[in-house]
């Protein structure tokens, strides 16, 4: 097919894509606060990567794109929210994603066969705070959280033309504590396992599906709020489509069902679904522009890149609220600073 007979397909093809709404909306609070998914790259286009991302991020996104990369690649995220001053011992959400991917080329019969690699998030002090803990500004109940951390292992494979499946093992284990400023006991502790496992595909030359399935299974320790343990079932299917070399734009569907074991009665499951989409646009090869929708939220994000080192910037509006139960509405203003219930990472790859 021509180039020129091309382009129009693939623009028609990505209006019907983003036009086309979700038929339900449920918000991003469903289930648990998604650490690992808070890569600044992603966020710049509304979280829209199961069918495009193509860095070290991957393995939490969808771990398909594992088979793309060919060069041992680091990716790294961390939060910018930290606000001194009046509103001292105040971090929002300060997630900081990390992964290491190395590849296997030549494993099969000399072929390049994919990559393989682990993910992991800090959590605690030295990653972040779960919820406000200044008495005097944002008074009321607050939570703290800290503990091990979030962490993923897994591999992609390209095992046939324009198709890659992916696998990923996800463990996490978060403590969590009540009270006065700086809490010491242990309220209460949540334990999950679990996976996912994705594939992408080439349509057309620029038009590409990806797909990704995540079970996480969660048990707590003592219950909270009665609640024994929970099964989370994603299913994140999505479109990119680059009709030049210097465009791309990405739509994401997530379907999510939560359900939860009280300890006295039946369980229950209870059902939602996001939307995410982002554009991405390329001024040479060194600097990029992007924005989306992270479930109804506006995102913005930047990048540079110097030889194989690309840095990512993003922003997200309100997305405290969405991601932390409780967090204080509206937010406690800052004089001359921005809203901090918005969401702030920076970070960087290299390789891939």
């Amino acid at each position: 097919m021509r180039l020129n007979v091309r382009i129009p397909i693939l623009v028609l093809l990505l209006t019907v894509c983003l036009l086309v709404p979700s038929t339900v909306k449920g918000g991003y609070k469903q289930g648990h606060p998604e650490y690992h998914r808070l890569t600044s790259r992603s966020l710049g286009m509304g979280g829209a990567t199961v069918a495009w991302i193509d860095d070290a991020s991957a393995i939490f996104h969808n771990p398909a794109a594992l088979g793309r990369i060919r060069n041992l690649s680091i990716s790294h995220a961390h939060s910018r929210n930290h606000f001194p001053g009046e509103l001292d011992n105040l971090d929002q959400l300060d997630a900081d994603p990390t992964s290491f991917i190395i590849p296997l080329n030549g494993m099969f019969f000399g072929l390049p066969l994919g990559s393989a690699g682990a993910g992991w998030v800090l959590q605690g002090e030295l990653g972040y705070d779960y919820r406000t803990r200044n008495q005097d500004t944002v008074p009321g109940e607050r939570l703290f959280g800290m503990g091990p951390g979030d962490r993923s292992e897994g591999a992609g494979f390209h095992l046939w033309p324009g198709g890659y499946i992916g696998y990923a093992h996800r463990m996490n284990e978060h403590l969590f504590t009540g009270g006065d400023d700086l809490p010491d006991d242990v309220t209460w502790r949540r334990t999950g396992e679990g996976y996912s496992a994705g594939i992408q595909q080439t349509v057309l030359p620029g038009l590409q599906y990806g797909a990704v399935f995540e079970q996480m299974d969660y048990d707590y320790l003592p219950y909270r709020e009665n609640i024994t343990g929970e099964r989370t079932k994603t299913l994140r299917t999505g479109w990119s489509i680059r009709p030049t070399a210097w465009l791309l734009i990405a739509r994401d569907t997530e379907s999510i069902d939560l359900k939860e074991w009280p300890e006295d009665g039946e369980a229950t499951v209870t059902e939602s679904v996001r939307s995410h989409w982002g554009v991405e646009i390329k001024l040479g090869e060194w600097f990029a522009v992007r924005w989306g929708s992270f479930d109804g939220l506006p995102t913005s994000g930047w990048s540079y890149k110097i030889g194989p080192w690309r840095s990512d910037s993003a922003w997200v509006d309100g997305l405290m609220y969405q991601m932390v139960d409780g967090f204080p509405s509206p937010a406690p203003e800052i004089s001359g600073d921005h809203d901090i219930s918005d969401y702030h990472p920076t970070g960087f790859n290299l390789g891939g």
